[in-house]
């Protein structure tokens, strides 16, 4: 809700451009319901990029106008232990990272990985790489995440 001078990404009355799209967008006006969560973001559209913005987004569009994206689960793993070396402790067991699993159960992804067989890899941008779980049923789609990105280390770091 607050823009800071080093905060590169979409803040009232600050433009991002929208990657693969090539234009810009500018948050005019943050719509919040009555426990104070936003429930709309008005912008208005730089389709010329009259300058490029500072920070860019990604985002998952409608497949059609009033059609939902896909919806997936998606399971992010991450390091089994809290430590380099459990085995060196008295009770590895008291060193399990209680956060190794995230199970995300209502995931956006775009339309086009739809129907993917079991076993199929795909880069999420910015995330990771994801192999179709064989859990996957016609009914949902299970995503795992097998390698993540450099980028995407600083959940961990975070901790």
């Amino acid at each position: 809700m607050e823009d800071s001078k080093g905060y590169k990404r979409w803040a009232p009355n600050k433009e991002v451009g929208l990657i693969h799209v090539g234009c810009a967008l500018k948050c005019t006006e943050v719509v919040t319901g009555p426990n104070g969560t936003i429930v709309e973001l008005k912008a208005t559209v730089d389709w010329e990029l009259k300058k490029k913005p500072q920070g860019f987004i990604h985002w998952v569009s409608e497949p059609k106008p009033g059609q939902e994206p896909e919806i997936v689960e998606v399971r992010l793993y991450d390091k089994l232990f809290k430590s380099e070396e459990p085995g060196k402790l008295e009770n590895w067991m008291d060193d399990l990272n209680p956060d190794s699993l995230r199970v995300i159960t209502k995931a956006y992804v775009d339309p086009s990985v739809k129907g993917s067989p079991v076993g199929s890899r795909f880069q999420f941008e910015r995330t990771g790489y994801f192999v179709v779980d064989k859990e996957t049923t016609p009914e949902k789609t299970v995503w795992n995440r097998i390698v993540g990105l450099k980028e995407a280390n600083w959940e961990t770091k975070a901790k």
